[in-house]
């Protein structure tokens, strides 16, 4: 089990970046207008949002790996906190710290719902391997993550791109592996935005190749278009609720 290290005060730690006011909220699953799978928006009528319903119905993606996906927040296109999502890693490495200390809270608040998830206690924390050909070691991502040194697991790379990749299909074949065995591991799978998914949920689909046993996958932040949700809409409205991290929306 995750050791209780971090919690809602671990992000006060980073100053004024750590005002969770920024941050937005994730609806729960079961309200009309989220998304089954990744927790985004959706359409009237619809279970899934347009980008999940085109991964899993026409993208390949397996029915199995839609209920293993829980962003942390959501950060709508354009706002402050997408903002830091889209600069911490050129430019304003200062927003860094907030990513890494909103990790490791989350991770320790909701270690049982993650146990639960996976059917065990997680054994691996990775990260969504680069698809820009940048190293585990010099990932951005991995080093936020590093900063506040309060992990419950260590990071360990376990994939590499292999080049390709296809929006909105569901391609594992595009990621190899970077260990000698990944058998039986419950793995937390990390990735900063979620937009559509194809990505993250392909890493995920190859670490279950390579002998995983299961996969969550935790988004820091599940990214919401100004442009295409409009603000009537209910899950724009539900993103505006305090932030608090011991919610957890699955």
């Amino acid at each position: 089990m995750f050791g209780s290290v971090g919690s809602v005060g671990s992000l006060g730690s980073v100053g004024s970046l750590g005002s969770v006011g920024s941050l937005g909220s994730v609806p729960a699953l079961g309200n009309r207008f989220v998304c089954r799978v990744c927790l985004g928006p959706v359409h009237e009528g619809f279970a899934d949002c347009p980008g999940c319903h085109e991964l899993f119905a026409g993208g390949g993606a397996p029915p199995w790996l839609g209920v293993t996906v829980v962003p942390m927040t959501s950060a709508l296109n354009p706002g402050p906190w997408y903002s830091r999502l889209l600069t911490y890693k050129r430019g304003n490495p200062e927003h860094a710290p907030l990513l890494g200390a909103l990790a490791s809270a989350y991770l320790a608040e909701h270690s049982r719902h993650l146990e639960r998830l996976l059917g065990g206690a997680p054994t691996l924390l990775t990260l969504v391997p680069s698809k820009r050909g940048v190293s585990f070691a010099e990932q951005p991502l991995r080093q936020a993550l590093a900063a506040p040194a309060t992990l419950p697991l260590p990071l360990v790379e376990t994939l590499v791109h292999l080049g390709g990749g296809k929006r909105h299909r569901y391609t594992p074949e595009i990621f190899g592996s970077a260990r000698a065995s990944l058998f039986e591991r419950r793995i937390v799978l990390i990735e900063d935005t979620w937009v559509t998914g194809a990505t993250a949920l392909s890493a995920a689909g190859a670490l279950m190749n390579e002998g995983a046993e299961s996969v969550c996958i935790v988004p820091i932040a599940r990214c919401i278009d100004a442009s295409f949700w409009g603000e009537g809409h209910p899950y724009r409205e539900a993103m505006k609720l305090a932030y608090d991290i011991r919610q957890w929306p699955r």
